[in-house]
């Protein structure tokens, strides 16, 4: 009599140490109450479950269309509950009992639920492990349901390949059959400036969209046109057609028309229907004579210098050609006078 009521006193006071401890931190702990006979160990944590759960999927979960057959692979490691244990699978906003289990000792399980995908099932995918109170735990693997990106056309009033800065022009995105299960934005992104063509949007259901956009054109617009879709804060970028770049315009553009305005008649005088021949055209002529007498007068100066050499060293040589020519000529007068005498 006296050992039963020591076993019974000692289950009350276990119990009260468990109501104590989760009274104290604010956790859930294992198993609720403890059972006579059943062995436990108090660990301070968050849940009581600290397995691996690992979810994976026979399709890409960032890309399904409403009616989707789906299946979902559940795989949990390291489990254990004294009590009747549980999973349940969250998507979106639905939630599928994954069954009910009574283990003996930590165990491991692996479950597969198929259906099909409709619209309250976009969204988060989370497990809640149930071992007399609900936690729920974090997966590795898929993190939620996303449906197909929607499709995207970019239209413009005005051509786009051609602009000059200061232009305006009207961008017209049109988006086809997006849904997002909690707000849903789109940004715009020519060249280096990205701005907002709509933000925060809820809906209930799939949805199309017509969003024009006007932009007076400068510098930073010139680049690759984009379009970035935002759901439950995971950006997108989008595969568009239509316009996909804004470009300045060319230089041969720019010759052409200088051309054309230097052939324009003064007005008030009669053009000629005659044919005339072009005038030459003299090039750069103030230039020419520049670079000429650039050139020359160092030439020029050489030149001197070389005469001047040659005059120093033969300076004797010319004196005594000069004497001889001097005294030939007195010789040729003197002959010249005699003959006449």
């Amino acid at each position: 009599m006296k050992m039963v009521d020591r076993k019974v006193i000692d289950l009350v006071l276990l119990n009260l140490i468990v109501f104590f401890t989760c009274g104290q931190t604010s956790f859930q702990c294992p198993g609720g109450v403890a059972f006579l006979g059943t062995e436990y160990t108090i660990e301070s944590g968050t849940n009581n479950y600290n397995g691996l759960c690992s979810i994976s999927s026979d399709k890409d979960t960032n890309s399904l269309e409403p009616g989707t057959q789906l299946t979902l692979t559940v795989d949990t490691t390291g489990y254990y509950c004294s009590v009747e244990a549980g999973f349940d699978l969250t998507t979106g906003h639905v939630t599928t009992e994954l069954g009910r289990y009574n283990v003996s000792d930590v165990s491991d399980l692996t479950i597969n639920t198929n259906f099909s995908v409709d619209i309250p099932r976009f969204g988060d995918v989370t497990i809640d492990f149930i071992c007399d109170r609900n936690w729920t735990v974090r997966c590795n693997g898929v993190q939620r349901l996303l449906k197909s990106p929607p499709h995207c056309n970019i239209t413009s009033d005005t051509d786009t390949s051609t602009l000059d800065p200061g232009t305006n022009i009207t961008l017209t995105v049109d988006l086809r059959n997006y849904y997002c299960s909690q707000q849903a934005g789109f940004t715009l992104t020519t060249g280096v400036i990205t701005e907002t063509l709509l933000g925060n949007q809820t809906m209930d259901n799939v949805t199309d969209i017509v969003l024009p956009h006007s932009l007076n054109v400068t510098s930073d617009h010139f680049g690759d046109v984009t379009v970035t879709f935002t759901c439950d804060s995971v950006p997108r970028p989008l595969d568009c057609d239509g316009v996909d770049k804004l470009s300045g315009a060319t230089p041969s553009t720019t010759e052409t028309s200088a051309v054309t305005v230097s052939n324009v008649t003064t007005p008030g005088l009669e053009s000629s229907t005659t044919p005339t021949s072009p005038s030459p055209v003299e090039e750069n002529p103030p230039t020419d004579a520049t670079l000429g007498l650039a050139i020359g007068l160092p030439v020029l100066f050489i030149l001197l210098i070389i005469l001047g050499v040659i005059i120093y060293r033969y300076r004797r040589q010319i004196d005594m050609y000069l004497v001889a020519r001097k005294k030939t000529q007195t010789e040729l007068q003197n002959s010249n006078f005699n003959k006449v005498e």
